[in-house]
């Protein structure tokens, strides 16, 4: 087993994806822009699932002026 040192890492993940690629029947080249392209699909899907939706943020919110008047019908209503 090759033992990595911060030399010899860049030459070591090359043979590596050369190795994936031949695999996969696909060029480097290719098998590189396969695996950016599913890190950024991955960072996407990531970053939209931490995403908080509140639709009503920044909406107005407008009370009727008679908002807290009493409903005497209401508790009727309820008591039957």
């Amino acid at each position: 087993m090759t033992e990595i040192t911060i030399d010899n890492i860049n030459s070591l993940v090359i043979e590596q994806l050369e190795i994936i690629a031949n695999q996969n029947n696909r060029t480097l080249s290719e098998e590189i822009k396969v695996i950016l392209e599913q890190a950024t699909i991955s960072k996407t899907y990531h970053q939209l699932s931490k995403t908080k939706h509140y639709p009503l943020r920044g909406k107005p919110i407008i009370i009727a002026d008679d908002f807290d008047e009493s409903m005497p019908e209401l508790w009727d209503a309820l008591g039957e």
